[in-house]
C-alpha cells in the first residue's frame, strides 16, 4: 500500500535538501549556519552534501551551530566524527573550549569555569 501522506513528506524533504545543497556555497561568503545545519542533521541527506556542510561551518564559525550537533545523535560515524572535528575547529577559532565538568563553552584561557565552578 502506497501512502500517499508519506510520500508528500519525503518529497518536501528532498526539495528542502536541493534548497540547502544549492545554498550551502553562498552560506560560507553570507555566514548563514542555516542550510549547513540543516544538511548536518538531516540523516537521509546525502553523504557527500552533509560532508560538504561541515567544511562550510568550519569556514562560517559561528558558535551557534554547537549546540544542535552536540544534541544530535548521528547514525553515519563518519559525519559525526566531521561534525565534531568542526565543533572543535570552531571553537579554537573563537579562543573558546568545552568545560570538561558541565560542556558548557567557556574561554579557552579560563581556569575555572563560569558554570559549574570546576578548577580546569
Amino acid at each position: 500500500i502506497i501512502d500517499p501522506e508519506s510520500i508528500r513528506l519525503q518529497s518536501k524533504r528532498f526539495a528542502r535538501e536541493k534548497e540547502a545543497v544549492a545554498q550551502l556555497e553562498s552560506a560560507g561568503a553570507e555566514k548563514n549556519i542555516e542550510p549547513a545545519l540543516y544538511l548536518i542533521l538531516d540523516e537521509a541527506a546525502e553523504v557527500e552534501s552533509r560532508k560538504r556542510a561541515s567544511e562550510v561551518l568550519v569556514a562560517i564559525s559561528d558558535l551557534a551551530c554547537i549546540d544542535p550537533i552536540r544534541n544530535h545523535k548521528f547514525l553515519n560515524t563518519e559525519i559525526e566524527y566531521l561534525a565534531n572535528s568542526a565543533v572543535q575547529a570552531v571553537l579554537k577559532a573563537n579562543y573558546r573550549k568545552e568545560c570538561p565538568a558541565c560542556t558548557e563553552i567557556i574561554k579557552s584561557q579560563a581556569k575555572v569555569c563560569k558554570h559549574c565552578s570546576k578548577e580546569l
